[in-house]
């Protein structure tokens, strides 16, 4: 009886008949956040619920999900960022783009020279797609000539201004390796010249539109004749053979 009459001891109030001591206490908040923390692109608030689901017990869930909430979270962030540092590049458009061109520009001048025994004077003078005519900041090419034979166009880089540093010739660049440090030195500096001033996502997209209507021209227009104007005095292209025109008349009858 002498616990009864403890003038210390606290009265704990009446038991509630529903709490059960024998029955398993659940963290809804925890699981909820361990589950969640499992998918890539939830992890984050995974992560946040898990945080939320320490303070109560049972931990087990909580923890888990906090633990692999943090390691996706941060795998999130960091594709995250380097999807947007890609977005912040023009290069590799720019080579796609200029890898299209230099393809369909040699392939038609070759046919010209083939058909004509000399080298366009301007592209104007071969049949290529109006999209090819120009570079990737919308300047048209120029072709120069360095004799035996030899040509390559030339595009007035970002500024769009021809005479100055960063004109390049197409062909030779193309011709270079992938790391070369050429190469590597026109990426970096047309990623700044897109980072100050064109837009990297447009020129993206318009480099998949300029393969697109190369590739659609070319289907097309292949069977033709490459010279658009034959060099003065130079010999005139074959005109393309009609396969509906009817036979012509035998000079024996």
């Amino acid at each position: 009886m002498a616990q009864y009459d403890d003038p210390t001891a606290r009265y704990a109030g009446p038991q509630d008949p529903f709490d059960d001591p024998n029955q398993k206490r659940s963290n809804p908040l925890g699981l909820v956040g361990f589950i969640l923390s499992l998918t890539c692109v939830l992890s984050p608030i995974g992560l946040i619920l898990s945080i939320f689901g320490l303070f109560k017990n049972p931990k087990g869930f909580a923890i888990a999900g906090t633990v692999i909430g943090l390691l996706l979270t941060a795998i999130l962030g960091v594709s995250a960022w380097a999807i947007w540092q890609a977005t912040q590049m023009s290069s590799p458009a720019v080579f796609a783009n200029l890898q299209v061109d230099n393809s369909i520009v040699e392939q038609q001048v070759e046919r010209y020279q083939r058909e004509t025994g000399s080298l366009p004077r301007s592209l104007d003078d071969v049949a290529i797609p109006p999209a090819i005519r120009s570079d990737p900041w919308g300047t048209d090419y120029r072709t120069e000539s360095a004799g035996q034979g030899m040509w390559d166009f030339v595009s007035a880089g970002p500024d769009r201004q021809f005479g100055t540093a960063d004109d390049f010739e197409v062909r030779a660049l193309m011709r270079t390796g992938q790391f070369d440090p050429a190469r590597a030195e026109k990426a970096n500096a047309w990623d700044e010249a897109g980072r100050a001033g064109s837009k990297p996502i447009e020129t993206m997209f318009a480099s998949f539109t300029v393969m697109e209507e190369a590739r659609q021209w070319i289907q097309q227009n292949a069977p033709n004749s490459a010279v658009l104007n034959p060099p003065p005095g130079g010999a005139q292209p074959a005109p393309a053979s009609d396969p509906d025109a009817d036979p012509a008349p035998d000079a024996g009858n």
